[in-house]
């Protein structure tokens, strides 16, 4: 009499988590875009671009900064923690006398660790492009009137798990008073009562 042996199945249960990940677009002409100031390595097969729509605002608003990293280069290349503000090293400066500006609580929750890998990372080919808008006023400390230097720094890998920092341009941002509506008074007579009839 045979034996036959019994093969135990080992059940795997696949949890998919939904991640919000930053867009994704396919451009054109990148190869002609101009790396950011003080380029690292890494800026040869990428850049990095921040903007804001507008250079002044006012004390408490939002402002949004939008980045655009973009695949030059010709090889595919690795943006961990995809859609987290942990994948940025972001500099915020007062332009006179130039110190750094301290991080919000939120900001420093959100602050890179030294572990660069990430289950969430987003394979960045060429040619197409990553782009995420960033609150920046809630990550910094930004409620004196001064004037800012900010500049953004974004990690990036390839297939042989080579990381470099992808620098952006610089931006200067203007912080005011708050625009203060004036209200011209009106005249208006009062009206004299009816006298009471008897």
């Amino acid at each position: 009499m045979k034996i036959i042996p019994l093969l135990m199945l080992l059940s795997v249960t696949i949890i998919s988590v939904q991640v919000n990940r930053p867009v994704i677009a396919d451009t054109q002409n990148l190869k002609s875009a101009t790396p950011g100031d003080n380029a690292t390595s890494a800026d040869s097969v990428c850049s990095l671009t921040i903007s804001l729509a507008r250079e002044k605002y006012s004390a408490g608003e939002d402002i949004v900064i939008s980045t655009v990293l973009a695949n030059t280069g010709s090889k595919t290349v690795i943006v961990p923690d995809s859609g987290s503000l942990r994948n940025f090293r972001m500099t915020v400066l007062e332009a006179n006398p130039n110190k750094a500006v301290p991080r919000t609580r939120y900001g420093i929750s959100c602050a890179l660790p030294q572990g660069p890998h990430s289950m969430r990372e987003t394979q960045l080919s060429p040619g197409y492009q990553l782009s995420q808008p960033i609150n920046l006023s809630r990550c910094f400390d930004m409620s004196d009137e001064e004037v800012y230097i900010v500049t953004f720094s974004q990690y990036v890998g390839d297939a042989s798990n080579a990381y470099h920092w992808v620098t952006s341009n610089t931006l200067r941002i203007t912080i005011g008073q708050e625009d203060q509506a004036f209200y011209q008074p009106s005249l208006v007579p009062i009206m004299a009562k009816s006298p009471a009839s008897p």
